[in-house]
């Protein structure tokens, strides 16, 4: 096959429970399941089918991007991508409960989302004022150590030291005292989705932490591996 030639191909369906049920027929097929992701490339977890072959499509070098159409029907998880280097040593020092490796490739991520609808996400950090200004507010002696901290990474630390009820304890004064916050009312709006869905998960806390982008339409927002 020449290296000019144009591949025309449908997508590799995910059906993560946090999909919506036939959310991505528009780009796919109607299944009457969650659809969560639509994969374009020719990654290893998820190959494209060319369209006039019916078969996965292969290269002899990996292709460098993977497109995905996302639908998102519940908040998703806070997540750190890796660069080059750090992928390909697949940190060693971490291992999922099988033995397998955390990071399922050797491929750096950096990302790209391009909101093709309305779309609320926490990335990067909060400028440590704010973060402290809306912590303060819960009221909470157990956060004391969370906000004498100056950096992301020792705040984090100290949040997942607070013990599980402590933490449903305080996502319920936060989300209780979300009116009286100096936030954007679409953050307000997107803790409070966080909390109905998991009112007793520290990931609601670390959100405090980061911050907030409200994608319209059209808008993008670029992701660099550690971020």
């Amino acid at each position: 096959m020449s290296n000019n030639s144009v591949l025309i191909v449908k997508g590799c369906l995910k059906n993560y429970s946090w999909g919506k049920i036939d959310g991505l027929e528009e780009w796919s097929e109607k299944t009457n399941q969650e659809q969560a992701e639509l994969w374009f490339g020719d990654h290893q977890a998820g190959k494209s089918i060319e369209i006039a072959t019916n078969k996965e499509i292969s290269s002899t070098n990996s292709f460098p991007l993977l497109v995905k159409i996302l639908c998102a029907n519940e908040p998703l998880s806070i997540q750190v991508h890796p660069d080059e280097q750090t992928a390909k040593t697949q940190m060693p020092e971490f291992k999922l409960a099988n033995n397998q490796p955390v990071l399922v490739d050797k491929s750096g991520k950096d990302e790209m989302l391009l909101a093709l609808t309305n779309f609320s996400a926490f990335a990067g950090i909060r400028e440590i004022n704010n973060r402290n200004n809306i912590l303060k507010s819960i009221d909470d002696l157990v956060l004391a150590e969370v906000i004498k901290q100056k950096d992301f990474k020792g705040a984090t630390l100290e949040l997942f030291k607070i013990t599980p009820n402590d933490v449903t304890k305080i996502n319920k004064k936060f989300i209780s005292n979300l009116a009286k916050i100096d936030i954007l009312d679409a953050e307000k709006i997107t803790f409070q989705k966080i909390f109905e869905k998991h009112p007793n998960d520290p990931g609601l806390l670390v959100c405090i932490l980061m911050q907030f982008h409200e994608l319209k339409t059209g808008e993008s927002l670029h992701v660099s591996p550690g971020v």
